[in-house]
């Protein structure tokens, strides 16, 4: 059996992350605005995530959250479909992308759900 090339395996894992930010902004949706409603794109509904700042100071830091995830969302896709020259992402890259994912997904674990 061949070995899967380093570059792949990369790509994979890029999948795997754009998945898992599919799947949070789903949970997220249907828990702030239940099973029919709310924003339709990943993008619109990580800005959902600014409803559980506590202040302006956490409020500040969700944004920033919201910014990183919507951009490693954005480049996930130009790599996946080759829409970027660089295909090859570095390992750090996805390192930063995976971080991302991690701070998104705790946090709609502790989003409260509507109703």
């Amino acid at each position: 059996m061949s070995q899967v090339r380093p570059a792949t395996q990369r790509r994979v894992e890029v999948l795997e992350l754009r998945l898992r930010l599919e799947a949070a902004a789903a949970t997220l949706r249907e828990r702030a605005c239940g099973p029919s409603g709310g924003p339709r794109s990943v993008k619109a509904r990580l800005l959902l995530l600014l409803a559980s700042a506590s202040d302006i100071a956490d409020w500040a830091s969700v944004y920033g959250l919201v910014k990183r995830a919507q951009d490693a969302y954005r480049w996930s896709s130009d790599a996946l479909h080759g829409r970027v020259s660089m295909l090859n992402l570095p390992q750090v890259v996805i390192e930063e992308w995976r971080e991302v994912v991690e701070e998104v997904e705790a946090l709609v674990c502790s989003f409260p759900s509507e109703g």
